[in-house]
């Protein structure tokens, strides 16, 4: 695998994205809704008339205006609830970024501890020579920062 081909987490735009669920997407499916039921709220007889066309008009045109206005609130509960499994997923990554970490380090440790005590020249007691020791260490330091 390349480094290009590698995926990479971007906390900042996570952030950021949350961040604009929560504040302008959410409230715009809101707004939306109460912009219908405003419409709604305007509607009567002197509007539509009496008339039987008129009539058949105003159900179907207030039924279609009602389904909207309840799509708007759920797409309103669709966008609250993938802000929050995606900040779950978020928390989530960074507790198995700093295990993976963790569990680096440690390596790394074991990895110098046993190449101390080794006496086969540049290579350690466990097998690994000092480069790959080194790699370890590299690749520790990138996932910490």
């Amino acid at each position: 695998m390349t480094e290009s081909d590698r995926a990479e987490y971007d906390r900042e735009r996570i952030d950021a994205i949350l961040k604009m669920m929560r504040e302008d997407t959410s409230p715009a499916a809101l707004s939306a809704a109460d912009k219908l039921d405003t419409i709604a709220s305007s509607q009567d007889e002197r509007r539509w008339g009496v008339e039987d066309g008129a009539r058949l008009f105003r159900d179907r045109y207030t039924g279609d205006r009602d389904a909207l206005y309840r799509d708007f609130l759920a797409l309103d509960r669709r966008i609250l609830d993938f802000a929050q499994e995606l900040a779950a997923m978020q928390t989530s990554l960074s507790e198995d970024e700093a295990n993976i970490v963790g569990g680096q380090q440690s390596l790394l440790e074991r990895i110098l501890d046993s190449g101390e005590r080794g006496s086969r020249g540049d290579v350690g007691a466990s097998g690994l020579r000092e480069e790959e020791a080194t790699r370890v260490a590299s690749n520790a330091e990138v996932n910490r920062g």
